[in-house]
């Protein structure tokens, strides 16, 4: 199939002869007299794209090292620079090889972007941010400052500031594509490496997805999962992290295709066993995700979650003693882990052992003193030993954490009503209506205690 022919203009008013570029309506030259405001022919560098992405405008100014250009490129020019742009997606990764071949960038201000990284490693963020904006400051189109600043506010939890890093350096990458395809012969832009331009911002794509998921905003946060994935779909982590917001909204099932994904790239990726024995988890097959937990921990036989996430497996399947040994591990590895103590105490309950669960329900919440289910269940276990007073406090505490605990108020009045304190039962019943309104079970109560009051 032959392009269309050109429709610009030489200097004479006459219509060009020669054949449009691929999917554009100009020729070579005219494309440069249109984007550039150059003379076709001019051999200097250029500059200057406009990019509008979402709700962001860049201006980038890009210098591309390549002063002259022949009439027709041959084979070995076209590898050269295609391992040129090659050169230039790597940074995303930044690992200190990538961060050594980045082009332009003096060595200090490559120490300068490991250091960044480093930082970040030892949370250090407003420092971490300082160094970024003194390169910034010599390198105003250099994405991987972007990237790095937008994963800063990640760790510091600030997603909307982070989305608008990702979005600048998503930007400048496609800068990058769209200059090189306007800039090679046709040759070149045949050639294979334009795909590995894509894969450069395929990282930025996936981090966004993550600020995104963070934010609660799931549809979106999987349709930019979606993105790298259509330029690398070997991407193991994008995998991943699609099936995390796919688990959170709901769709088990996709979730579970979504890290056998992940897994066909990276057998050993054993936060993707972890997760996929969540999800099954959530369709009630228990023993598949025991298994899940199981291949986890055999590529990571220290990793705590999935330690504990296995004991909650055989909790549910009734395995009480092998959900405690499973606990046990979790907590050697990492011996605060909240939900760990919590599950272990739960266990216990289920058990008989009273006195130890309370204690376990104590360690949870010496690590993690706003969990309101710890003090919920800790409420009951004390209900168990008759230590009442102490059981009415546990309540308290859930209710100050979380005001609309159905379990915690329900626990309460019934406990309340037991000491013949009907009164204050009847008033915690008003107390529970105000947050849960209409709940049958608590107007049951109260129409139980007026009985009580009224003889």
């Amino acid at each position: 199939m032959t392009n269309k022919r050109c429709k610009g203009t030489t200097g004479k008013g006459k219509r060009c002869k020669k054949s449009a570029l691929p999917g554009e309506e100009y020729c070579r030259s005219h494309l440069y007299l249109k984007y550039q405001g150059k003379k076709p022919g001019q051999r200097i560098l250029r500059e200057v794209i406009v990019i509008s992405l979402g709700f962001i405008a860049l201006l980038a100014t890009l210098y591309f090292g390549i002063n002259s250009w022949k009439k027709q490129a041959t084979k070995k020019d076209l590898k050269a620079l295609g391992n040129q742009i090659g050169e230039l997606s790597k940074w995303a990764s930044l690992s200190s090889e990538d961060i050594d071949a980045l082009k332009g960038i003096d060595k200090s201000d490559k120490d300068k972007l490991k250091q960044v990284v480093g930082l970040l490693e030892k949370e250090e963020t407003e420092e971490a941010l300082k160094v970024l904006d003194e390169i910034e400051r010599r390198y105003a189109d250099l994405a991987a400052v972007f990237f790095l600043r937008g994963n800063t506010y990640c760790h510091q939890k600030d997603y909307e500031t982070a989305l608008l890093q990702y979005d600048r350096a998503i930007a400048i990458r496609k800068a990058e594509e769209y200059l090189c395809h306007q800039r090679l012969y046709d040759q070149l832009l045949q050639y294979d490496r334009a795909i590995a331009i894509r894969k450069g911002y395929s990282y930025a794509w996936n981090n966004r997805g993550g600020a995104l998921d963070a934010l609660g905003r799931y549809e979106e946060a999987i349709a930019n999962c979606d993105s790298p994935l259509k330029y690398k779909p070997d991407y193991p982590e994008a995998w991943n992290n699609r099936g995390l917001t796919l688990n959170k909204l709901g769709k088990s099932e996709e979730a579970v295709a979504s890290y056998d994904s992940a897994l066909r790239y990276k057998s050993s990726y054993s936060e993707a066993w972890n997760n996929r024995g969540v999800a099954l988890g959530k369709l009630n097959r228990y023993e598949e995700a025991k298994a899940s937990y199981d291949s986890a921990l055999k590529h990571e036989p220290n990793y705590s979650e999935a330690w504990n996430n296995r004991g909650t497996a055989f909790d549910v399947l009734g395995r009480y003693e092998e959900a405690i040994a499973s606990y046990d591990s979790a907590l050697k590895y990492t011996p605060n882990l909240p939900q760990a103590w919590y599950n272990r105490g739960n266990a216990l309950d289920c058990l008989g052992r009273f006195e130890e669960a309370v204690s376990n329900y104590d360690s949870s919440l010496k690590y993690r003193p706003e969990h309101p289910n710890a003090c919920n269940n800790r409420g009951v276990t004390l209900q168990k030993l008759g230590r009442f007073e102490e059981a009415i406090a546990s309540y308290d505490s859930a209710l100050e954490y979380k005001a609309d605990h159905f379990n915690a108020w329900y626990n309460r009045i019934i406990v309340l009503r037991r000491l013949e304190r009907f009164r204050d039962a009847l008033a915690s019943c008003y107390s529970a209506l105000r947050y849960i309104p209409n709940d049958p079970d608590i107007e049951k109560l109260r129409q139980s205690i007026l009985g009580k009051l009224k003889k």
